[in-house]
């Protein structure tokens, strides 16, 4: 852990703390937590995990929520990830650069070299 740290406490070091929480974190969550939703809801069983929802709470848990494991909440994920992937796919990956000539900040593009000759010719 001591040498992954490296990477950010050198200057370039805010790039990748900008790559990690704006394009690579999202993405592994949004899919982790749609895989566990369905593991829970289908894999389980929304009764049986109900059932023990019931035994922990000590009361019994709405059928409403089964359905809510069921159906509303694997697709509202799915749709979070569509949506989400678009949006990642549209906007080009930037970071902040230093102009000494203007005397500014400007956002720069990454540039399309470090992904590979193949996706050069992308259009982000």
């Amino acid at each position: 852990m001591f040498m992954c740290g490296h990477f950010f406490i050198r200057p370039s070091g805010i790039y990748f703390i900008r790559l990690l929480s704006e394009h690579w974190i999202v993405f592994p969550i949004i899919v982790i937590v749609t895989l566990e939703t369905m593991a829970v809801s289908w894999a389980y069983g929304a009764r049986r995990f109900l059932a023990d929802l019931m035994t922990l709470l000590g009361y019994p848990v709405s059928p409403i929520c089964g359905w809510l494991w069921l159906c509303v909440c694997p697709v509202a994920l799915l749709i979070l990830f569509v949506t989400m992937t678009v949006d990642l796919c549209k906007q080009p990956i930037t970071y902040v650069s230093w102009d000494s000539s203007t005397v500014s900040f400007p956002w720069d593009p990454e540039p399309l070299w470090e992904w590979g000759p193949d996706l050069s010719t992308h259009l982000w």
